[in-house]
C-alpha cells in the first residue's frame, strides 16, 4: 500500500521545562531532532513497518533571535548557555519500503500536541490530540461537506507521562520476571537516533539529502 505520513509536534516554546535550560544549547543536547524527535521517528517507524533510508532537513533559531520574544517568554539570561539549538525544524524522509514521511517540530507555538496525518490509497486518517479524536475519510468522502466517514473517540489514559510510564514499567517487569521481551528492540532505538543525527547534519549543512546507514555491526 502506498502511504504518506505527516507528523507535527508543537510545544509551549522555550517556556516548557524540556527546552528551558541546557536543552537550548548544542553542547548540552546537540539537536532537538535528536533529543525530542527520536520518539516521534520511533512512531513513524512503527506505523510504517520500515526504517528511514534517506533524510533532508531545514531548521533555524528564528523566533528567539529576537530579544523581545526571549523576554516575553520569561527566559533567563544564561550567557554560558545561549540559544543555538533550532527552535523549529522541517524534515522529509524516504523509508526503505517506499513510504514518504514529513515531520515538523516547532517550539514557539501556543499549543502543545502531536498531530499525525496518514494518507494511503484508500483514504486519510488524522488525530486531534487536544480533543481526543481520530477522524477517517475515505476516497468516497464528500470533501466539500467537511465530514468524516468515521470518528473515533480515543480512550482516556491513566498515569504519568500521558499514561506511558505505567506501560513502560510493566514492560520492564515482564521482561525481568517473566522473560517477555518488549516489542521495540535496541536496533529500533539506534535507527531513530541515526535519523535525528543525519537530519541535524543536513539542516546545518544546507539541507542536502543524507543516507541513514542500515548496516548492523
Amino acid at each position: 500500500m502506498m502511504m504518506q505520513l505527516r507528523l507535527g509536534i508543537v510545544g509551549l516554546g522555550f517556556r516548557s521545562p524540556f527546552v528551558k535550560h541546557w536543552h537550548r544549547n548544542q553542547k548540552g543536547t546537540y539537536s532537538l531532532l535528536l533529543q525530542k524527535a527520536s520518539h516521534d521517528i520511533d512512531v513513524i517507524h512503527m506505523l510504517t513497518g520500515s526504517y528511514v533510508q534517506k533524510v533532508a532537513a531545514f531548521g533555524d533559531v528564528d523566533f528567539y533571535q529576537d530579544e523581545a520574544n526571549f523576554e516575553a517568554d520569561n527566559l533567563e539570561h544564561q550567557t554560558d548557555w545561549p540559544i543555538d539549538v533550532e527552535d523549529n525544524n522541517v524534515v522529509i524522509m524516504q523509508l526503505a519500503n517506499g513510504v514518504k514521511a514529513s515531520y515538523l517540530q516547532n517550539h514557539f507555538t501556543p499549543d502543545y500536541q502531536r498531530n499525525y496525518v496518514i494518507i494511503g490509497t484508500k483514504g486519510r486518517m488524522e488525530n486531534d490530540e487536544l480533543n481526543g479524536t481520530i477522524t477517517i475519510k475515505t476516497r468516497q468522502t464528500d470533501a466539500l461537506a467537511d465530514k468524516s466517514d468515521i470518528t473515533i473517540q480515543m480512550k482516556p489514559t491513566e498515569g504519568s507521562h500521558a499514561g506511558a510510564d505505567p506501560k513502560i514499567t510493566q514492560a520492564f517487569v515482564d521482561y525481568i520476571l517473566r522473560d517477555i521481551e518488549p516489542d521495540p528492540t535496541p536496533w529500533d532505538g539506534r535507527m531513530s537516533v541515526a535519523v535525528g543525527v543525519e537530519a541535524t547534519k543536513s539542516l546545518r549543512s544546507g539541507g542536502g539529502v543524507r543516507d541513514v546507514s542500515q548496516e548492523k555491526p
